[in-house]
This record gives structure tokens, sequence and C-alpha cells, in this order.
């Protein structure tokens, strides 16, 4: 038996064969939560507490929401703040934008937002093509268009990073298609609270993001 760090708080476990993720809520090593707080209450609800973050994952995961692919819980601990859960073998689903559009509307339309929705934070299943939610942390039970605007913005800020243009394009234009509340969400993604996510990619991206939402509020006015 052996632990292998993967990243952040999370360290990949083999056990007979059998691969499985722990994930540690009160191991501060990762970057992130130092810049949490400054985001935390401004753009998103998130939260830097290791109890909080573990109770927002159990919540998920309690709701059983269908479409909403999740990793089985192997055991959790709320003393030692520890999570266990199955290994999800595959790569963060770059080019699958159609599977990645029902399972966030899936979520979104059942009242949670995701708040931390990196394309890293979903995994491409080799065997069953499924796309899962690996990371659900930062979870936070609300029916704010806002709030699922930079669910969307995130996602695809992440994405500007990996898709070229012409691939990027597509990929927006491939979530919409299966993500049922872009009409009433989309408005909300050019809100300026959303600045800090959108503003660090690359110029082109962002002009393509705006507009393809620029064209869908001229439909709909």
């Amino acid at each position: 038996m052996g632990q292998q760090y993967l990243k952040g708080q999370v360290y990949l476990k083999e056990e007979d064969g059998v691969k499985t993720v722990i994930k540690r809520y009160n191991d501060y090593s990762s970057f992130k939560w130092q810049i949490v707080p400054l985001i935390a209450n401004t753009s998103y609800p998130m939260t830097s507490s290791p109890e909080s973050r573990l109770e927002r994952e159990l919540e998920l995961y309690n709701e059983k929401i269908e479409g909403v692919n999740l990793p089985k819980i192997i055991r959790y601990n709320k003393e030692d703040l520890t999570l266990e859960k199955e290994y999800i073998e595959g790569n963060p689903p770059y080019k699958e934008t159609k599977l990645l559009g029902e399972l966030m509307y899936n979520l979104h339309s059942h009242g949670y937002v995701l708040g931390d929705s990196k394309i890293d934070n979903f995994i491409l299943n080799e065997k069953d093509k499924k796309v899962y939610l690996i990371d659900s942390e930062q979870v936070y039970k609300s029916n704010d268009d806002r709030l699922k605007a930079w669910d969307i913005d995130l996602l695809f800020s992440s994405l500007s990073y990996n898709l070229n243009i012409i691939d990027y394009r597509k990929a927006i234009r491939e979530f919409k298609s299966t993500y049922f509340l872009w009409d009433g969400v989309s408005r909300y993604t050019i809100d300026t609270r959303n600045a800090a996510v959108l503003l660090p990619m690359p110029l082109p991206n962002i002009i393509v993001l705006l507009s393809e939402i620029y064209l869908n509020l001229d439909r709909l006015d």
C-alpha cells in the first residue's frame, strides 16, 4: 500500500491493484488557499474552512442529482477531515463540452452552483465515456443566475488555455446546445464581478466568448 501526491490536497492510494483518491481538507499547501479569501463574498461565496469544504462536498453527494456524475465515496472522516473516493481514469474533457453542458445544466437546474468549475475538476471516464465532477468542495445551494454565470465564466476561462481559437468557439457552441439555461444566465456572464476571471484570458478568446454571449443577447432582445 502506498500514497502518491497528485496535487493540492489530493493523494493517490493504490492497494491490491485498486486505486482510490484521498483528499485532505486541512492541507493548505495549495496556492489557491491564499487567494480564496480575496474572492469570497465578492464574486462567489467560497469558503476556505476545511470543515465547510468537506460538508459542501458531502451535501452534493447526498442530493444524488441525476446526470451529475460523481466518483463513489469509499469513506470519510469528519474528525481528521479526509475523504476517500474512487479514482476515475481519464483526462479533462476539453472537447466534450456537450457533456459538460448537460452536467452543468443538471446541477444548476437543481439549485446548486459549483464555484470551482475549472476544466481540470472534470474527468472524461475512459471506460463509460461519461464526464465526472471530481471536485465539488465549493458547491453552494443557490438559484442565483449570477452565480451560475460565474461557473460558466470560470469554465471557459480555463478552457481558453487548452484549445485553439477554432476549437474554443466550437466548445462554447456545443456547451450552449445542451445547457438549457443559457438564455437566462448568459446575460450575467459579462457581470463586472466576474472580471477577475475573464481579464486574464487571451484576448482572442475573450472576443470569441463575448461574441457568443452578445449573439445570444441580440436574439433575446
